[in-house]
């Protein structure tokens, strides 16, 4: 499924081929400092092999992760991709994916092997937020996408549908908004 080559992708700039020279030649990561001089990484020790760009981190390690747009106190990332997350703490593990999560609480945010978390913003006022759960390994998008699966409020078709005629860009500020407020607290 796309969730796979998503998360394939991600960890390809962490590679050491041909291709992954490619791809960060072609995002503009640099060989020698995969980590953009915007991040603000505090004592997070990131290893050669990982790629940082946008983060702020206060503590933590990271081995072999993509990160992008990344605003936490504690970070542990190892083999993960994570874009767009905001948490007190963050703990993913290896094949872990996390987009566009905005977590209020004290313990943060904690992803096992391979587990995939989203959230969705929406423009109702009634559940403007929500996530969804899913696994790289153990769960075809494609082949469940009617069903509700580990324990999500909805199906993956309902989210489609629930997409149907939303203003993407009202969306998109929602979200930024968030993280800015959730990444101020921090």
């Amino acid at each position: 499924g796309q969730l796979a080559l998503y998360s394939k992708n991600g960890l390809l700039l962490t590679e050491d081929s041909e291709d992954a020279r490619l791809a960060r030649g072609f995002f503009g990561i640099e060989e020698t400092n995969r980590t953009a001089s915007a991040n603000s990484l505090g004592t997070c020790e990131v290893d050669g092999a990982s790629v940082a760009s946008s983060c702020r981190v206060s503590s933590g390690k990271v081995t072999g992760s993509a990160l992008a747009n990344v605003c936490t106190k504690e970070l542990q990332a190892d083999g993960a991709v994570l874009v767009n997350v905001c948490a007190t703490k963050i703990k993913a593990a290896k094949g872990a994916v996390a987009y566009n999560i905005v977590d209020n609480s004290e313990d943060g945010l904690s992803l096992g092997e391979n587990e995939v978390r989203v959230g969705v913003f929406t423009c109702s006022k009634e559940n403007p937020y929500f996530e969804m759960s899913s696994n790289v390994a153990d769960i075809d998008g494609g082949k469940v996408f009617k069903e509700k699966v580990c324990g999500n409020k909805y199906s993956f078709q309902e989210v489609y549908d629930l997409n149907h005629g939303v203003d993407v860009t009202q969306c998109g500020e929602a979200a930024k908004a968030s993280f800015a407020t959730r990444s101020a607290a921090l």
